[in-house]
């Protein structure tokens, strides 16, 4: 078997890493060759590891070490707690989720056995009927309403609605962004030791070198892939596992004419309404003492900062996550709530307003962070599009939203990462589980091509 793995961020590492051990001849192919992704540079896209899972790692003989991932805190010191009823919820549900997540999505199609998704439907009844119940009262209801039940100060449950709207086009008053929170909370855990950098190492040494080439298209013939064609020359190949996101393996990279006909019109319907920009500072000393900082002071502010995505225009007040790196040397900023469809486009002036917004909102806080910025670098969303090839500039290449998880991530045709073409596997954060870098889908996809 000859395998092409598309893509060297941390799904695409994880595939060929997976199909190496296994003995495939296996060429990994990046268009930035950049191994990491978004993982990859001195200043990552994404900082948190804390949903790598574990399992894979152990299942590809990456021996890391792990260590707690830090507390998030508001500016002015104040720690994410637990109640113990929250962390009760979470530990009764925290072992299913996490195994359903480490699982290929069960097969629905028409001829499917129904005992695969029977097995998780009685799992369900396992912790009893008050907690099932519990479950599925809590899931579809809207974050404000389920973290009011534990947490009685607005800014512990502005702290922790913060990794629950990464990735989702909602804001904390929307109905169903509860499975997204549950979800989040139950697959996070401790982070590599070394963070994204130490990742990455430990991933390259596993997985092939990688080749810098852009893909422009996967050839097919009669439903079967041959390999790709890129700027530096054609591949071949039998087995062919895309890490980009499916909108752009599926529209992009296939033909029209090889494309099943149940996907052509399906595929519009996938959204992947990326609401998310980065600012990358270079900094004399850190901004805050601690080293994982949000900033916002309620549930409600955040809901206005989604007005503005939803209105197109650019945030006001935007809602940050600040993580310090190299030792306080440098800081990955996250910025929720900046619409990649915004009115008027990303223009010069356009960046220029949101690096000034966020900037503001730092400078409210910090009040001497001039004399601490010595640089800035500000990626919007239209750039994660362009330059990191991440679908609608969305970091997981497709909406977190009920209708687009688990068995339908991020359509119910290809949620166990098949194509409907023989060789065609997928392998991005588009696919189950999808709720950001945990490895799984790159896995998954790797797993499949094995045994086919």
């Amino acid at each position: 078997m000859k395998a092409i793995v598309i893509g060297a961020g941390p799904n695409g590492l994880t595939a060929a890493a997976t199909l190496k051990k296994a003995g495939v001849e296996v060429t990994l192919v990046d268009q930035r060759g950049v191994p990491g992704g978004r993982f990859g540079g001195e200043i990552p896209l994404l900082h948190d590891t804390s949903l790598v899972s574990p399992a894979v790692l152990k299942d590809l003989g990456v021996d890391l070490a792990f260590q707690d991932a830090p507390t998030p805190h508001l500016p002015d010191g104040t720690a994410q707690s637990t109640p113990e009823a929250w962390g009760s919820f979470l530990a009764t549900w925290r072992p299913l989720i996490r195994s359903i997540a480490e699982a290929p999505a069960p097969d629905i199609g028409d001829e499917a056995p129904l005992w695969p998704l029977a097995k998780k439907a009685i799992a369900l009844r396992k912790p009893g009927t008050a907690r099932m119940m519990d479950l599925l009262r809590l899931a579809p209801q809207n974050l404000e309403d389920l973290l009011g039940e534990f947490f009685e100060d607005p800014r512990q449950r502005a702290l922790r609605i913060f990794p629950a709207l990464l990735g989702s086009w909602m804001g904390p008053i929307s109905p169903t962004a509860g499975a997204n929170l549950i979800l989040t909370e139950c697959l996070r855990g401790q982070e590599p030791v070394g963070g994204t950098a130490g990742l990455v190492k430990a991933l390259l040494a596993a997985a092939p070198s990688v080749t810098k080439a852009r893909v422009t298209g996967i050839r097919i013939e009669k439903g079967r892939v041959l390999g790709v064609d890129t700027d530096q020359g054609a591949i071949d190949a039998d087995r062919v596992i895309s890490c980009v996101g499916p909108i752009t393996t599926l529209k992009e990279l296939v033909h029209p004419t090889a494309l099943p006909d149940h996907l052509h019109k399906d595929l519009y319907d996938v959204r992947v309404r990326g609401c998310m920009a980065k600012l990358h500072l270079a900094l004399s000393a850190p901004i805050f003492p601690r080293e994982l900082v949000r900033t916002c002071d309620a549930p409600l502010d955040l809901e206005r900062a989604f007005d503005d995505v939803k209105h197109r225009r650019l945030p006001r007040r935007p809602p940050l996550e600040v993580r310090h790196l190299a030792g306080g040397k440098s800081a990955s900023v996250l910025i929720h709530c900046a619409a990649n469809d915004l009115d008027g486009g990303w223009t010069a002036e356009a960046r220029a307003g949101l690096e000034q917004a966020v900037l503001a909102e730092l400078r409210a806080h910090v009040p001497d962070l001039d004399e601490r910025v010595s640089a800035t670098e500000l990626i919007t969303p239209d750039q994660l599009q362009a330059d990191w090839g991440l679908d609608g500039g969305h970091p997981f290449q497709a909406e977190l939203a009920v209708d687009q998880l688990f068995v339908m991530r991020p359509l119910p045709k290809v949620a166990r990462g098949e194509t409907g073409i023989t060789g065609l596997g997928l392998g991005s954060d588009g696919q189950h589980p999808g709720v950001g870098p945990t490895l799984v889908p790159g896995w998954l996809a790797a797993k499949a091509a094995l045994s086919a």
